[in-house]
């Protein structure tokens, strides 16, 4: 393996290794315009398809293309809402030749550039597969607070969940559902040719379920293109460990040019916008007269107590913990060049302060880019990225310690004011009602961190040696050096005995990903209408995980450092390093330039495979036909502008996890005659056949443009399947072995259709009006979880809060699963709902019957994630000066287990709701999930999770030339947006999108969360 790394290495070192010189070969230069207004198109791409040689227009709609080989080629210009407009052009040997364009505004994107796993770019016409492309120019940066934010709702079939309004929280991330039963289901990331870290849970320490994404290390500023590959029909050629889809993230570049200068400051405000429930008690006494400090209704209902009275209290509200959090932004950026080279500079910094005054984040971003011509027939582009930051998180969700935690977990009564309590208060007179005694400001005395020293950088070079043949090496590397760290301060937390003498954490990790590519693309002409593409390559991949911990307890007063701490001391160490070589080819042909037909075949070799398992083998075909460019196409049907049938098949897959094929041994220290000597227990078992997962999907679908490309639809039907997902056997004691192994035994399934429209509703140059909407169904299930070696049925898989959720087969993967709540009511008519006569509960002589029914068994209550997704983007622009834009989002089909709600209400919680404490305010409904819970069920509070948001509004307004001179700029653009600004559901939470496990696989809840905030922004954009 080391060796055809450094095949890799050597190869792609020497396509850059050419002294520069003399600019030669041709360049092609001219002018976009538009052809209703006859203004110049700034921004627009023009390209030489099938090679890496392109250019942007300038302010004047001029570009300028060098390095162009001499012969017939293809030339394409194309912008966002315009139809792409190709020309074929005679180029000489030197010199030069102008080709200018008129594009018309269109909602058809069917001769749309997309950069493919090989490195080239190619039209989507000749793609038989779905790929998702968002340009970041036609996006409302300013009504983004990060990555994550630009992907949530802007591709069908790509779900982004949000999991709270944590400043520094990552987001789940799902294309077409979950494949995977124990492996990750992250899409696979790459920027600019290298695959990087995209961990969406990526922190070593616990503050209850909030983590980072690694996703939001990307500036959006840096990113001109995204391409989402969304599965295994069109991710073969990416390998083991694409089956989740991958994201393509081109950085943006330099044009031809005199340098432009790009200026941005932003500033805005975020507030919580929830209103928090009151806690409730009812105190009183036994049937023996005795004081009793809970009296809930169901005590109530069994004659065991009565009620004295009831009290209240709003924690979050008398000791409010939130504040007015605030962003600020600041961007500078430069691009230009000349003939010999061209180059992007950018810097960055943002500054975010949450709703808690200890959660806060800042983050320094710098880019460069370089790209120069080397010689006629040979270029190198250098992509540099470094990310500088600092986060710190608030304690939350599942913890006592957190803010919301801790306000709605505690008492109904503030022992601080006058109107307390004696009989419930004691001698506290200090305590607001946060549980355990604490109040926001001893909870913030605990310093959670992480900080983030990262670099993501490329080599690219292309070598065309023949008119015919190209060569395109790509290497590269993404090392991130993270520290997370915290300090539990002595004498401050007094939760327990282990929070309250203090303690260090400080755990630093090196995560690296390595990339070698190398492929060789030769096109030719079979016939003067059949053309051949043939590809072929091989790739080579290194991810190595280094991470030291070190924990100290009893830590000195006043110190930040594990030199302070004097007890407990505990280190770790985990390292891994997973492998993997590749080589594929890929036959294109196109007859007529309308119909074309892909093969293509990879196979991989990676370290996690077990020693019995040799190679996989990854194939993929696809058609595309453009029929209504065809002469016998109906002329007839003058609606149509535009028609292409398409179909894809492909096979992709993932890796096992580290060691999980190996046998191994783990060291301990054991104790012999008072002696400590080093000894050994077995670590793993390990699986010498454990093979990767593979999922393959057929997906088929059809473009149409109507109304002279006026209205675009793309409609996409597919279907995934994985085999051989890893499940974990249960080994048998009597093996000495530990207690399970991975087998690839399981098999999930995912189906559904995705459409996406875009509609030129009203093209003028006065007014425009684009509207987007993109749509997608999808339906998971787990066909099979397999059987042991023995031939058993491997049982079913419990997991998430209060074990709520289920891995069994034929229901989708995580499904709520529990007994239902059959029937419930009043029957007796005094206002409480009671178990009081049901089976196995206490008997009341002269009671009333059973007012509560459950299921005999557990069944299937819903999919922790959404089966249909819904939103619009609408945009209208007047007199090219005022655009105002918004994006509304609708999600629904699925559930999500309140486990806030049942915490708060259920005798096996704190019981301080108001539907536990006080009859008049409690309903029906709400008395049987606090008495199915009683039961052992949960199904009360797994609720339906539908809901529809106003995600994004944003104005903008371009100043007028004049203006924008005062200030000595040549542009000038003022942007006022608001985001998470309406929640339309039945939910009855907070937040009907959140999710206390952040990165979590299938567990989903909202448990004690901190709900979505909402944010107002303004930001000015100067061009120079």
């Amino acid at each position: 393996m080391r060796s055809r790394v450094l095949q890799f290495a050597m190869l792609s070192v020497a396509l850059a290794s050419s002294p520069l010189s003399a600019q030669t070969g041709a360049t092609i230069t001219g002018r976009v315009i538009d052809r209703t207004s006859q203004r110049p198109l700034e921004a627009a791409q023009v390209r030489v398809i099938g090679t890496s040689r392109g250019a942007q227009t300038d302010a004047q709609g001029v570009y300028r293309i060098t390095g162009v080989t001499a012969g017939v080629v293809q030339v394409v210009a194309q912008r966002i809402g315009y139809a792409p407009v190709p020309r074929s052009v005679s180029v000489p040997a030197v010199g030069s030749v102008t080709v200018d364009f008129t594009l018309v505004t269109s909602a058809t994107q069917l001769d749309q550039v997309v950069v493919t796993a090989t490195g080239e770019t190619q039209r989507k016409r000749e793609t038989g597969n779905a790929i998702a492309s968002i340009d970041t120019s036609s996006l409302t940066l300013a009504a983004t607070n990060n990555f994550s934010d630009v992907l949530a709702a802007r591709a069908p079939g790509v779900s982004v969940v949000t999991s709270g309004g944590t400043t520094g929280g990552g987001s789940r991330i799902r294309i077409r559902g979950s494949n995977s039963i124990s492996l990750s289901n992250d899409p696979l990331l790459i920027i600019d040719g290298v695959r990087i870290d995209n961990n969406s849970s990526s922190s070593s320490l616990g503050v209850g379920g909030q983590a980072p994404s690694r996703f939001n290390d990307i500036n959006p500023d840096e990113v001109e293109s995204i391409e989402i590959i969304k599965g295994p029909a069109a991710a073969a050629l990416y390998g083991t460990a694409a089956s989740n889809g991958v994201i393509q993230v081109t950085t943006k570049k330099g044009r031809a040019g005199k340098t432009r200068w790009d200026a941005l400051f932003e500033g805005g405000s975020s507030r919580d916008i929830n209103t928090y429930p009151a806690n409730y008690l009812a105190f009183g006494k036994t049937t023996s007269g005795a004081f009793t400090r809970n009296c809930n209704i169901d005590l109530q209902a069994r004659n065991l107590c009565t009620v004295d009275s009831v009290v209240t209290n709003r924690p979050l509200a008398n000791a409010n913990p939130f504040r007015n959090g605030n962003r600020r932004q600041i961007g500078l950026s430069a691009s230009g060049g000349g003939d010999a080279a061209t180059y992007f500079l950018s810097g960055e910094y943002s500054r975010e302060q949450g709703v808690y005054d200890i959660n806060h984040s800042q983050q320094l971003n710098l880019r460069t880019n370089i790209r120069a011509q080397l010689s006629k027939d040979l270029d190198a582009a250098a992509s540099v990225g470094y990310v500088n930051s600092d986060l710190r998180l608030p304690q939350n969700d599942n913890n006592l310690l957190g803010v919301i935690s801790a306000g709605l977990l505690g008492t109904a009564f503030d022992c601080s004011t006058k109107r307390s309590y004696p009989t419930l208060c004691g001698n506290d007179t200090t305590s607001r009602g946060y549980t355990s005694g604490q109040i926001p400001q001893e909870i913030y005395a605990i310093n959670t961190r992480q900080q983030i020293q990262r670099f993501i950088g490329s080599l690219t070079s292309n070598y065309q040696p023949l008119r015919w043949l190209t060569f395109t090496g790509t290497v590269g590397a993404d090392v991130n050096n993270r520290f997370d760290n915290e300090t539990v301060p002595p004498e401050q937390i007094f939760l327990s005995t282990t929070t309250r003498e203090g303690s260090r954490s400080a755990n630093r990790a090196v995560i690296s990903n390595y990339t070698a590519n190398l492929n060789g693309t030769g096109t030719y002409s079979i016939t003067p209408t059949l053309q051949s593409t043939t590809s072929f390559g091989g790739q080579y991949n290194q991810e190595l995980f280094r991470r030291t911990d070190a924990f100290g307890a009893k830590l000195l007063g006043g110190v930040n450092s594990l030199s302070g701490t004097n007890a407990r001391f505990a280190v770790n160490e985990v390292n891994t390093d997973v492998r993997t070589v590749g080589y594929y080819g890929r036959e294109q042909l196109a007859w007529r330039d309308k119909m074309f037909l892909t093969g293509a075949l990879r196979t991989d070799r990676n370290s996690a495979f077990g020693q019995n398992f040799s190679n996989i083998v990854y194939p993929s075909l696809s058609a595309s036909w453009v029929i209504g460019e065809e002469s016998f196409f109906p002329k007839s049907l003058k609606q149509i502008s535009l028609l292409r049938l398409r179909s894809a098949y492909g096979v992709s897959g993932q890796k096992p996890g580290f060691r999980a094929a190996d046998f191994f041994y783990n060291p301990v220290a054991v104790n012999v005659a008072g002696v400590d000597v080093p000894g050994f227990t077995i670590g793993g078992p390990g699986n010498q056949s454990l093979k990767p997962e593979r999922s393959a999907e057929i997906e088929g679908g059809f473009d149409i443009g109507l109304l002279e490309d006026r209205i675009s639809v793309e409609y996409t039907a597919y279907d995934k399947r994985t085999t051989d997902a890893l499940v974990q056997a249960l080994l048998a004691p009597s093996l000495g072995l530990g207690n399970s192994r991975f087998l690839n035994l399981g098999q999930v399934r995912n189906r559904g259709q995705e459409v996406g429209i875009r509609a030129a509703i009203i093209a003028r140059d006065a007014v425009k009006f684009d509207l987007s909407a993109n749509l997608a169904f999808t339906a998971n299930r787990l066909d099979d979880l397999g059987r042991d070696p023995q031939g058993n049925p491997i049982p079913q898989i419990f997991q998430g809060f209060s074990s709520t959720q289920v891995i069994r087969n034929f229901v989708p993967l995580g499904a709520y699963f529990q007994r239902p709540i059959k029937t419930f009511g009043d029957l007796n008519g005094d206002g409480v709902v009671s178990r009081v006569n049901c089976v196995g509960q206490p008997v009341v002589a002269g009671g009333p019957a059973c007012e509560i029914t459950l299921g005999d068994t557990a069944e299937v209550l819903g999919s922790p994630f959404p089966t249909r997704e819904i939103n619009f983007s609408p945009a209208l622009t007047l007199f090219r000066n005022v655009r105002l834009s918004a994006l509304i989002d609708h999600r629904g089909g699925h559930k999500l287990f309140n486990n806030t709600r049942s915490f708060r209400c259920s005798n096996g919680g704190f019981q301080n709701c108001a539907d536990a404490a006080d009859r008049k305010l409690s309903s029906a409904s709400n008395q049987a999930a606090i008495l199915g819970a009683l039961m052992g069920t949960q199904a009360g509070y797994i609720e339906d999770a539908t809901f529809t948001k106003l995600r994004e509004i944003a104005v903008t307004v371009n100043a007028p030339s004049s203006m924008a001179r005062r200030v000595r700029a040549g542009a000038a653009s003022l942007t006022v947006a608001g985001r998470n600004l309406k929640t339309w559901t039945d939910y009855s939470g907070f937040d009907p999108e959140v999710n206390a496990i952040a990165g979590g696989n299938f567990t989903s809840a909202d448990f004690l969360t901190q709900p979505n905030i909402r944010y107002f922004t303004a930001r000015l954009n100067l061009t120079f």
